[in-house]
C-alpha cells in the first residue's frame, strides 16, 4: 500500500498538516475539559 505514492511530499505534509491539527484539537479539548471541571 505504501509502495504506489505518487507524491511522497505532498502526502508527508498532508500527514503532518493531520497531526498537527489533531493534536491541536486534543490539546483544545484538554483545556476545555480542566476550564469546566473548575
Amino acid at each position: 500500500m505504501r509502495k504506489n505514492k505518487p507524491f511522497p511530499k505532498l502526502a508527508k505534509a498532508l500527514e503532518t498538516a493531520f497531526c498537527g491539527l489533531f493534536r491541536s484539537e486534543a490539546l483544545a479539548h484538554r483545556n476545555e475539559l480542566i476550564y469546566y471541571r473548575y
